[in-house]
């Protein structure tokens, strides 16, 4: 039962940055782009853009130490 909590507040650590990211990036997508959609989005609808968008990701999920060391 320990090894299943353990995991669980792992995924929940992982999980609290990422939400916090992709909400930010969607308000401000949101407002750039003047469309609630992120079908429509530049960011999403070319070859470029998903290569800055998974860039992005990829930079989040590497600062998430930073990010709860903060917290210490």
């Amino acid at each position: 039962m320990t090894y299943i909590k353990a995991v669980l507040h792992v995924i929940w650590m992982i999980l609290i940055p990422l939400v916090i990211a992709n909400g930010i990036w969607y308000l401000l997508g949101s407002f750039i782009a003047w469309d609630w959609n992120p079908s429509h989005w530049w960011l999403f609808t070319s070859i470029w853009g998903r290569v800055i968008a998974a860039f992005i990701e990829i930079c989040v999920l590497a600062n998430i130490p930073d990010f709860w060391e903060q917290f210490d």
